[in-house]
């Protein structure tokens, strides 16, 4: 039987933007929220607090800072990329997938798998080869599954509701967040004498481990696609090709997936190893330190790779 999620419509970015701002101003009635230019320092914080990448928040007296150069604004307000994703997240669907019996053992295998997305390198040089980048890999697959789809590997891959109204698509941290905070939420307090970190963990309705284990299972499944095609190197969602022919096969098994990707760069080059090459005039940062080249092969097996593809190629097939 299939167990797909009800698809909700969805709703205009104009009306969510208004839910997200009537979302902050209560927020801010129970958190006084100062934007500022730089965020406190530790020498200036006297009571635990919890910080983040983005906005300290002091615990007793539930003041709060906001970065505004790493912030968003939405209405009067200026609020981190994170916290804006969380408000679309518990207005749009309010809680994640629910997971029992053979299926939560299922997810929580992949969850447990290493590694959790790919990377392979083979050492070599070439002449004029190409870098090959998936457009928004994790947004482009939250698109095509559903943020709240109904996975079981090898039995069931249901559509859930596309984000495709997320107010902040061109936001790439504010995108990405959409996967990483269906993760278990730990935060951390410091004590302001010391700064050491304590972690807590906190309920999250949004933890959704469903759709960051399909992403790990596509990721892994088309990185050794693309080394089967030819690629010398891969990682997460970027791969490179040492000729044209190797693009181009490359490319066309992305496009039998149902997604999209482009050439980022182009030209001569060298891998040395995980994590260092030269494509034309883009290096890494360590490209040209001392070291060591080695081969790297760290791809997690996905077994029913070909069930997965038949699977996310169809539901692709209906989002075109």
């Amino acid at each position: 039987m299939d167990k797909r999620l009800p698809i909700q419509k969805p709703q205009t970015q104009e009306k969510i933007l208004n839910q997200i701002a009537g979302r902050i101003a209560e927020r801010r009635q129970m958190y006084p929220t100062k934007e500022v230019h730089a965020l406190p320092s530790k020498n200036q914080i006297t009571e635990p607090y919890i910080a983040g990448n983005y906005s300290v928040t002091l615990r007793e007296s539930r003041r709060r800072y906001v970065r505004k150069s790493t912030g968003i604004r939405v209405a009067e307000f200026i609020e981190t990329p994170t916290r804006l994703t969380r408000d679309y997240l518990m207005l749009v669907y309010g809680h994640g997938p629910d997971l029992r019996g053979a299926q939560g053992d299922v997810i929580q295998q992949v969850m447990k798998r290493y590694p959790i997305l790919p990377h392979y390198a083979r050492r070599c040089r070439f002449d004029h080869g190409f870098y090959i980048d998936l457009e928004h890999a994790f947004f482009s697959i939250l698109l095509i599954a559903g943020w709240n789809l109904h996975y079981h590997p090898r039995k069931i891959l249901g559509m859930g509701r596309p984000p495709s109204d997320f107010p902040f698509q061109n936001h790439s941290i504010a995108r990405n967040s959409l996967v990483s905070l269906a993760q278990p939420r730990v935060l951390y307090w410091c004590e302001p004498k010391t700064h050491r970190p304590h972690p807590f963990t906190t309920f999250n309705p949004i933890t959704n481990e469903s759709i960051s284990a399909l992403i790990r299972d596509v990721l892994n499944a088309i990185a050794a696609d693309a080394i089967s095609c030819g690629a010398v190197y891969a990682h997460t969602d970027g791969y490179i090709a040492p000729d044209e022919p190797t693009a181009r096969r490359i490319q066309q098994m992305i496009a039998d997936w149902g997604l999209r990707c482009g050439i980022k760069y182009e030209g001569a080059g060298k891998i040395r190893n995980a994590g260092n090459y030269k494509v034309g005039d883009e290096e890494t940062v360590n490209f040209r330190k001392p070291g060591q080249d080695n081969d790297w092969d760290a791809i997690a097996d996905v077994p029913y790779k070909r069930w997965l593809q038949n699977n996310f190629q169809h539901l692709a097939g209906r989002t075109e």
